[in-house]
């Protein structure tokens, strides 16, 4: 009779134990969704947080800046060396083991930022140029001889002649002096009289018409 009595009220009560059970089943499935995107959340935060760490344990000095420059002429190891971003002609000069007691520095600029790939040339100190004698006893020079040193003594090495020399060549103002220089610097000393053409600014007519005041 007892059993009856609760298949009866089962059977009566039939809609609301199904609605209780989907609402539980309902409840049990978004519990899970929440606790498997909070997993998924926390394992992408720890893989972001561990690839973040293995970033920053890299040595800052693994990867330095370097440039590569060519220094030669008066220094006492020319050759090819390698410095870091920003270092100064002076800072090459005493990589290639300091100047030689023949260097001349007067058109240097010791101080200027190098630049990747660039070139270096100490020049030397040029010569005296020696005296001419003149004729003391009173003879006479043939006036073909006096041309001669005298054009001699006219005309400016253009290898070693400074700024304000090199302005006193026809044809040659401020800036070519200044470009001469620069190119002497960049390229190292001249081989031949032509070779100044290369210098931005001298054509084939300024050249013509500076060609009898210089020399090298």
């Amino acid at each position: 009779m007892k059993i009856f009595l609760n298949y009866k009220f089962l059977l009566q009560n039939k809609q609301k134990i199904v609605r209780v059970a989907i609402i539980t089943m309902l409840i049990l499935a978004a519990l899970f969704l929440f606790l498997f995107r909070t997993g998924n959340q926390e394992e992408k935060e720890l893989s972001t947080q561990t690839d973040s760490d293995s970033l920053t344990s890299i040595p800052s000095d693994v990867s330095v800046d370097v440039i590569i420059v060519d220094i030669a002429g008066e220094v006492e190891n020319p050759s090819v060396i390698e410095l870091p971003v920003d270092s100064r002609i002076n800072d090459a000069i005493k990589a290639a083991g300091g100047l030689t007691t023949q260097a001349d520095i007067s058109q240097i600029n010791r101080a200027a930022i190098l630049s990747d790939g660039e070139k270096i040339y100490i020049p030397t100190i040029p010569n005296p140029t020696p005296a001419v004698a003149s004729p003391t006893n009173g003879e006479n020079v043939p006036s073909s001889s006096n041309d001669s040193l005298n054009s001699t003594k006219s005309q400016i090495n253009i290898n070693y002649a400074s700024a304000t020399e090199l302005e006193k060549v026809p044809g040659i103002g401020p800036v070519t002096s200044e470009k001469i220089i620069q190119y002497r610097i960049e390229n190292g000393l001249f081989r031949k009289l032509e070779e100044i053409k290369k210098v931005s600014g001298i054509g084939d007519k300024t050249y013509a018409k500076m060609k009898p005041y210089i020399c090298i």
